[in-house]
This record gives C-alpha cells, structure tokens and sequence, in this order.
C-alpha cells in the first residue's frame, strides 16, 4: 500500500476526483505542440501508425512508457481523436513495469480500474514487431518476447458508456462523426452491443481510424484490386454520416436506423475484404480475432 501511495499519492474515495485531476493533465495538452514539448510523440509500431476507432490515436512519453507513471499528474499516454485540422486529448494512460514477480495492479489513484499488459514481440510471423497482450499472447503468435512487459490503465477524459477507467471507448467514433454518443443501455444486450460496435467501427473507416490488422492487411496485401475497392466502400460511409446526423437533428428514428444498417452493411463488406486480402493464414487468424473482440466478443483481446 505505501508504495502505491507513493506512486499515485493518497487514495481518493470518488472516482470524479480521479478524473478531475486527469482531465487537467489532458487539458495542459490540447495543443499538441505542448504534448511534443513535454516529451510525447504519436505511437508507431513498426511501419503502422496508430489510430483506431475505440481509443483514438496514443501518443507516448518517449521513457515514462517503459519506466512507468511516477503520478496521476505525468501519464505514460495522451490520446487523441482527429478533428478538423488537428487532434483533441480524449483521454490519458498509465503504465508501469513489469517482472515475473510484480503483481497485477489493480486500482488507479485509489479507485478500482482494470489494468492490462503489454508485451513488445519480435518476429512475429507475417508481421515482424508486434504489441502483444503479454509474453504468453506474443509466444502463441510465435514470435519471441522483447522486455519490458508493462501494466497499462487508461483514464478517460470524455465520456465513455462503458466507464471512465475502460480498455476502449466506444462512444468515440460517434463523437468524431458528430453523432449521438451511445449510452450504457445500448451494450446492455449482446445484439444491441454488436449493432453499436458494428456502427462505430463503420464510423471509423470514414475518419481512418481502422483496427491494427486491418491496417496491417491494406499496407502488405498482394491482392489485385484492393485499394480500390476498400476506397469506394469507405466512400459509401462517408456519404452516409451526413445523413445520419440529418437524420438524428430530424428526430427520425426510421431513416437513422436505416441509414445506419447501411453503414454496417459496407462495414462488413470492408470485413469480408480484409480477410480476402491477408497475406497468411496467421495474419487472417488474428484480424478475425481482433474483429470478433471489436464486436463484443473474446473479452481481454486488445487492439492496440
């Protein structure tokens, strides 16, 4: 307990409190020339840039990331949603090393929060460097774990119906895209969280926050045609966003729900293209995985 006082500081009994302290740090860096004054710069892994529908892009303290936190006031990540000609802080993450010994954190200034682990991979078959979910998930994937394994938690900073400490924030997407943000009752079932997910991994494509291995398919893929055809079904949802948020300002139910169907319709198009285009069976596996997860399935799959 003392050493985790001396790294978060004293627990506090309200997770607002926790969030109002996280909110400030996020607000010093609205300007992203602040972040990058302060040591942060946009993640890449290998060749891959970062930006992903459910968590924005992460743009890392170039130590902290493997040091870890020393406090709530200097997180390891600042992540940002795109919007027109810039970025905006949507949240902050946390990390800390790892070792065989050190056990799972569990809490964040005070307040119970699900950490998760990170583990950097190396030659991964079909991908080179990777980011997996610890040295077991890198080892399944046949590639050799590179230290150091780290604990990561994030803290968001707008709001999220799936909690303000969760792994992702579905709610982003609609945000970007001007739409109304989903709310608890809308994962409250497994359809009705698969339809809401569905919908906004369809926004994504339309702003070009994609799932990692389906950046990974687009950049190595040898299948004739596939640009073209990945472009013209993210053009499809493009031109529906307007007419959703018409829709919705209308208060028509009717034609938002249509128009929505049609937005995951071309999403699952895009699906189906993706798995046509992996290189390997392996890379395939893994995109599916990552789509299932997305979609509310295999829970502790992570997509960063």
């Amino acid at each position: 307990m003392l050493a985790f006082l001396l790294l978060f500081g004293v627990p506090s009994t309200e997770p607002d409190t926790v969030l109002a302290r996280t909110r400030q740090v996020a607000a010093r860096y609205a300007d992203t020339a602040a972040a990058r004054a302060d040591g942060f710069g946009p993640l890449r892994i290998g060749r891959m840039v970062d930006l992903t529908p459910f968590q924005g892009q992460h743009w890392l303290h170039s130590w902290r990331v493997f040091s870890g936190s020393p406090d709530l006031e200097s997180p390891s990540f600042v992540m940002y949603a795109p919007t027109e000609g810039g970025w905006r802080p949507v949240g902050l993450a946390y990390s800390r090393r790892m070792n065989r010994d050190t056990p799972m954190p569990d809490d964040l200034g005070g307040m119970p929060a699900p950490w998760h682990l990170h583990q950097p991979c190396a030659v991964v078959p079909g991908e080179g460097v990777a980011l997996a979910d610890g040295e077991a998930d890198c080892r399944a994937r046949g590639g050799a774990p590179r230290p150091p394994e780290i604990a990561m938690v994030h803290a968001w900073t707008v709001p999220n119906p799936e909690g303000p400490f969760a792994h992702d924030n579905v709610a982003l997407p609609y945000s970007i895209a001007g739409l109304t943000l989903p709310r608890a009752t809308d994962l409250a079932t497994p359809a009705r969280a698969r339809k809401t997910r569905a919908l906004a991994l369809a926004l994504g494509e339309s702003f070009g926050a994609i799932l990692p291995y389906a950046r990974l398919v687009e950049a190595v893929s040898t299948m004739p045609g596939l640009a073209d055809s990945l472009a013209a079904r993210r053009a499809a949802i493009q031109a529906l966003v307007p007419r959703l948020r018409a829709a919705e300002k209308a208060g028509d139910r009717a034609t938002r729900a249509s128009l929505a169907d049609r937005a995951i319709q071309e999403w699952e198009a895009l699906r189906r293209l993706y798995a046509a285009g992996a290189p390997s069976a392996a890379i395939r596996t893994q995109l599916e995985r990552q789509h299932d997860r997305a979609l509310g399935g295999t829970p502790g799959r992570h997509m960063h």
